[in-house]
C-alpha cells in the first residue's frame, strides 16, 4: 500500500469504499470519494491535516492514515516515542514514512462479504483514535519537548482540552 510515499495511488477505486464514503460522510466532514481513495482533510488540534482511506483489494485491508510532518531536530528521542505509542495502542500505529513525514495508520482486514455498517464502525473508531493519537499524545510531547513554531506552540495550547 505504499507505492511512492504513505498511501497507495490506485487506478481506480474499490467498490468497498463506493459503500463506505455514503456511511462516514455523516461522521466525517467532506468525506469525499476520489480516484486515490476517500479523502477529508480534518481540522486537529494539530493543524489541519489530510485524511486518507485506501482499499488494497488484493490484500483485502483498508488502510486509514493521516500524514503529519515530522518534528524538525527531534532525533532518537521522538522515534523512541512513537515506539512508545505503537506498544499502548493496539489499533492504530505512529511511523515516519521514506520522506520524513509521520504517519499514523490503521489497518483493517477486509472480506469479500464483510458487513458495510460493521466496518465502517471499526473505521470510524480507529478515525477517532488516530486523531486522538495526534492531538492528544503527539501535540503534548511536542509543546512538552519545545517543539513546533511560535504560531503551532498557540494553536496548540489554544485547543487544549480543559483539565
Amino acid at each position: 500500500m505504499t507505492q511512492g510515499g504513505a498511501f497507495s495511488r490506485p487506478d481506480m477505486t474499490s467498490s468497498i469504499l463506493s459503500v463506505l464514503v455514503d456511511r462516514l460522510k455523516n461522521e466525517v466532514h467532506g468525506i469525499e470519494l476520489k480516484d486515490e481513495g476517500l479523502t477529508a482533510m480534518l481540522d486537529l488540534r494539530y493543524g489541519p491535516s489530510r485524511l486518507q482511506i485506501d482499499h488494497d483489494e488484493e490484500a483485502e485491508s483498508l488502510r486509514g492514515a493521516v500524514e503529519v510532518p515530522a518534528p524538525v531536530g527531534a532525533g532518537p528521542d521522538f522515534l523512541l516515542w512513537c515506539l512508545n505509542m505503537n506498544t499502548q495502542y493496539w489499533d492504530v500505529k505512529i511511523g515516519i514514512d521514506e520522506d520524513g513525514q509521520i504517519i499514523v495508520h490503521a489497518d483493517l482486514d477486509v472480506e469479500e462479504d464483510e458487513d458495510p455498517d460493521a466496518l465502517a464502525g471499526v473505521l470510524l473508531d480507529r478515525i477517532e483514535t488516530i486523531t486522538s493519537l495526534i492531538d492528544e499524545d503527539l501535540t503534548e510531547w511536542l509543546l512538552t519537548h519545545g517543539f513546533g513554531t511560535p504560531p503551532q506552540r498557540d494553536r496548540w495550547q489554544s485547543r487544549a482540552k480543559p483539565t
